[in-house]
């Protein structure tokens, strides 16, 4: 990332900053700040895969940690998460253009079958 910092991108520009990104989400997860971690995730490109992995990790965290109240802290930060990566996915659903893919695809798949 360094390289990348200085314009000498081994990758291209935006692949280098979704990177970035993702390293930072991992970060502020691991540093404890769940606030800057879901400022973060609102700018990623891929909120539904991020939101999922953060969820996994709070999830695996609470197993190494001894106290209850902050085990506990994990598992709503858990639960947060992924009910973050469901909004998206419900938001996605109700927009039109999805629904007329989903519907697209599945009278593919019904024409498929019916031509065997």
């Amino acid at each position: 990332m360094s390289v990348n910092a200085m314009g000498m991108y081994t990758v291209d520009p935006s692949a280098a900053e979704r990177k970035s990104l993702c390293i930072l989400i991992l970060w502020a997860v691991f540093t404890n700040k769940p606030k800057l971690a879901k400022l973060l995730w609102q700018h990623s490109e891929q909120p539904i895969h991020v939101a999922l992995i953060v969820s996994m990790i709070y999830e695996k965290l609470q197993d190494y940690v001894n106290d209850t109240n902050v085990k506990q802290e994990l598992h709503n930060l858990s639960r947060e998460f992924s009910e973050m990566a469901t909004g998206v996915l419900d938001a996605s659903y109700r927009d039109s253009s999805f629904n007329e893919a989903y519907d697209m695809a599945k009278k593919l798949r019904i024409g498929l079958q019916n031509s065997c």
